[in-house]
């Protein structure tokens, strides 16, 4: 099992140097006599228990040179599937979607990855294909539930095709259908009793479709549940913020947006800019600035997460603009690391700056 817990990660960040020196130490061991384990077999299971510290506390380039290292010398097996997995969702972070993409495609493709696997890497694939390529995204969802039917396989293993169904529902303007699978997938990970990404992106998802349906209340209690920030997706900020914005709290929201979008442009994540345009946008429209948030809409080329794409189709909804930007977002063809809009972001920042210093 892997060890993806991020509040583990944070006290495993202050070990780290004793944690590759394990790894190290291991990759050049020469196979145990008694139990014939190798040394990068043994590097892979110590591996096991460092994905949530690369998803979130170090490089995640330091944890791609560890897997790789790591799999080149391991033969086909279990532990050697995980270690693409993982290399997947490393490369996510850094953007490098071609890997993600062929990684997830191989696995989920190969008649010999385990079922554990399978499942997680059919629902990922999923989630990233409902963008552009709807057919694709449900065939994967399919795919995922059923090898969890068929394997019993536990809530870690059956969420990611779960929620990436609910993604679906939420691109096709099903929202109050979407909803409930949120909830379910997000109450499936707290019974887990540990916070990892998937448990964040899960809850991200509810408060985001709260605010949607129209219940800006459960969404900010949805926010503020938990201390999210220890996840290198979070979101929250804006999520948290749109909630305000509904419930006439535009002051509190403003500074979260602000904070968020000079974080985005210290580089954390740069698609992060995105998420910070929407933000902003929903504050024009309630200055009544609706031409204006038409345009930060549409300079906020694709949000991050089908969540605040959600979002953001949501507020243009609001302007009269709704079709015209699901139009824009499902005909974008640029591959997600193209998307980066913090251009736009450190303009309309310093635009902000200056009315302040002026008004």
């Amino acid at each position: 099992m892997l060890a993806t817990g991020l509040v583990r990660a944070l006290e495993l960040r202050h070990d780290w140097s004793n944690v590759s020196s394990a790894l190290e130490w291991a990759i050049t061991r020469k196979n145990d006599p008694d139990t014939g384990v190798s040394g990068h077999e043994l590097a892979g299971r110590l591996a096991f228990g460092c994905q949530g510290l690369w998803e979130s506390q170090i490089p995640a380039i330091e944890g791609r040179r560890w897997v790789e290292q790591i799999a080149s010398g391991l033969a086909p097996g279990e532990c050697l599937d995980w270690m693409h997995y993982i290399r997947a969702v490393l490369a996510m972070q850094l953007d490098d979607f071609v890997v993600v993409h062929q990684q997830l495609d191989d696995l989920v493709e190969s008649a010999d990855t385990g079922p554990q696997v399978a499942a997680q890497a059919a629902g990922l694939l999923a989630f990233l294909s409902c963008r552009q390529y709807l057919d694709r995204a449900r065939e994967l969802v399919a795919k995922s539930v059923q090898i969890c039917d068929t394997h019993e396989l536990g809530p870690e293993h059956q969420v990611p095709g779960v929620w990436a169904g609910a993604c679906l529902l939420l691109y096709e303007n099903r929202v109050d259908e979407a909803l409930p699978v949120f909830v379910q997938a997000h109450e499936a990970l707290a019974d887990i009793s540990q916070i990892t990404n998937h448990f964040v992106m899960t809850g991200l998802a509810v408060a985001s479709a709260q605010i949607l349906v129209g219940d800006p209340t459960a969404a900010l209690a949805t926010a503020e549940t938990h201390d999210w920030s220890s996840s290198i997706w979070d979101s929250w900020p804006i999520v948290k913020a749109l909630a305000l914005i509904d419930l006439d709290r535009a002051n509190e929201a403003a500074d979260l947006v602000v904070g968020f979008g000079y974080e985005a442009l210290r580089g954390r994540l740069s698609r992060m800019a995105n998420d910070a345009l929407v933000g902003l946008a929903a504050l024009a429209v309630h200055r009544g600035e609706l031409d204006h948030a038409w345009d930060l809409l549409q300079k906020a080329v694709v949000p991050r997460t089908p969540f605040t794409i959600g979002l953001a189709e949501g507020i243009a909804d609001r302007v009269g603009h709704g079709d015209d930007l699901r139009t824009i977002h499902r005909g974008r063809l640029k591959p997600l690391n193209e998307l980066d809009a913090s251009e736009h972001l450190r303009r309309e920042l310093e635009r902000i700056r200056s009315s302040r210093s002026t008004g």
